[in-house]
């Protein structure tokens, strides 16, 4: 009985252990200018973005640099229909400064950050996230 109760306690852990996995996802970036994401400050170059939807935290590393942020999303738009669209990172950028303001997946989820208080000046970069083969 204790044999049997540990291998289903080991399965068990096993398979939550594969849907935490199976639920990550890892893409690239080029980001081509400098920005801040969760009071870090990132300068241009290639990025990986790394999610994990329980709990939902967003990893951004940077390959050439070896520094990375994690931020944490303060709200999140989950489409109705939801359809495949490209991956994007979305910056607010005023005056050369800017901040990453929201991640939208290839689910069409979109995921919001803190990016300050938007003026006329401001305008939006978006960088195109591309899949990462090296997984």
């Amino acid at each position: 009985m204790k044999r049997t109760a540990w291998t289903l306690t080991f399965a068990a852990a096993a398979i939550a252990m594969a849907a935490t996995t199976a639920s990550a996802q890892t893409l690239k970036a080029e980001v081509p200018f400098p920005f801040n994401v969760s009071g870090a400050r990132m300068q241009a170059g290639s990025y990986s973005v790394k999610w994990n939807n329980n709990p939902q935290m967003i990893e951004i590393y940077g390959v050439d640099t070896h520094r990375g942020a994690l931020a944490m999303p303060q709200s999140a738009d989950r489409p109705v229909g939801a359809r495949n669209v490209d991956a994007v990172l979305t910056f607010a950028c005023t005056e050369g400064h800017c901040v990453l303001a929201s991640v939208r997946d290839n689910a069409a989820n979109v995921y919001n950050f803190p990016a300050g208080k938007k003026t006329s000046e401001t305008h939006i970069a978006t960088v195109i996230l591309k899949s990462d083969r090296t997984e």
